[in-house]
């Protein structure tokens, strides 16, 4: 509902892009009148990432001020994040591939004791740990990639083969 009026407000327009969006793409505010932030949720994330690189010593030190001034808060996020981590480790390497730049689309199964072990930018085989580790290679930078895919792909045709 609508603080001003018996309306129920579905939409509302952005003051910084001025596109009509749902309510639901406007952050809470006490102190409007309707409750709601006066620019959409992105336009706030661009402001406050764009504020937070111009200004990057006085974020730090609020940041390392608050943390001082309630290290159980970040006792508690840690342990929310490693929850979550456990609960969804898909999403979790999925993040990292991202990260790095890299897709995920995996070619065989995971199994126990296995890495994912990217054959390219986008494709990965799960293989035994022991075997991904066994020569050090990078995706990125092409070096021994030929010899650790000619060893994951031996590895994925013997299995295949049993």
């Amino acid at each position: 509902m609508d603080k001003l009026s018996d309306e129920v407000l579905t939409e509302k327009t952005c003051t910084k892009c001025h596109h009509k969006k749902p309510i639901s793409s406007f952050g809470k505010e006490k102190r409007s009148i309707r409750g709601l932030r006066s620019e959409c949720k992105e336009c706030k994330s661009k402001e406050d990432k764009k504020w937070r690189k111009e200004n990057r010593e006085i974020y730090l030190q609020s940041q390392k001020e608050w943390r001082d001034k309630n290290p159980h808060k970040k006792i508690e996020n840690v342990k929310r994040i490693i929850n979550w981590m456990n609960i969804n480790p898909e999403k979790v390497k999925a993040k990292q591939y991202r990260y790095r730049g890299l897709g995920y689309e995996p070619l065989n199964e995971k199994f126990e004791g296995a890495e994912g072990h990217h054959i390219n930018e986008y494709q990965v085989i799960y293989i035994p740990k022991a075997l991904h580790r066994s020569l050090w290679h990078s995706v990125s930078k092409n070096i021994n990639m030929d010899i650790i895919n000619e060893k994951a792909f031996e590895f994925l045709y013997e299995k295949e083969a049993v």
